[in-house]
């Protein structure tokens, strides 16, 4: 498959290409460049979407998106381990096999973040998430945990008391998950 290149318009052959898993083909700007925190960034341009393991690891490497982030039809597992910044929206939506989202490192969302729908979610990790909708684009909630038949109303406001804590003041929406929680 021939390469297409990062900027193509997000409805081209880059966008069909990305929802086919066939993101290999992008360039990334490889940078030395300073978090604040003595890490070097690794910048992925523009839009990404992951819908299978092909585009988990075009991503594995990336420490901030400059675009959106899709994640539809994943694997079992979606771990991007070095994520720190997201600047456009973050969404993890309708997958029917992902059991569990590993984003431990991931800060801020430029834009709102959004996990729905996904049918055997059970757990995730945004244990360093402060931050959702940085850039104030206007949205129904900024941050969205919806529809998630199993993964634990706990685990869903943890994460909104853990933003809270940490002095995030936009809308939160949390609904239609698991009612019970484990231990209870």
């Amino acid at each position: 498959m021939k390469p297409f290149p990062c900027s193509a318009p997000s409805r081209g052959p880059l966008f069909i290409a990305l929802l086919l898993g066939a993101t290999a083909g992008c360039s990334d700007t490889h940078g030395a460049s300073d978090d604040g925190k003595g890490a070097d960034m690794h910048v992925c341009e523009g839009d990404r979407w992951s819908s299978d393991a092909a585009g988990l690891s075009a991503l594995s490497e990336c420490t901030r998106i400059t675009g959106n982030l899709s994640i539809t039809g994943s694997e079992e597992t979606f771990a991007l381990p070095n994520l720190v910044r997201v600047e456009g929206n973050l969404s993890i939506w309708g997958n029917r096999e992902l059991r569990h989202v590993a984003l431990p490192k991931l800060e801020s969302v430029g834009g709102w973040l959004d996990v729905g729908y996904n049918e055997t979610l059970a757990s995730f990790d945004l244990s360093a998430l402060e931050r959702s909708n940085d850039r104030g684009l206007e949205a129904h909630w900024d941050f969205s945990i919806i529809g998630n038949p199993q993964l634990p109303s706990c685990a869903a406001e943890a994460t909104r008391m853990q933003l809270v804590a940490r002095g995030f003041m936009g809308t939160i929406e949390i609904k239609d998950n698991l009612d019970s929680c484990p231990g209870s």
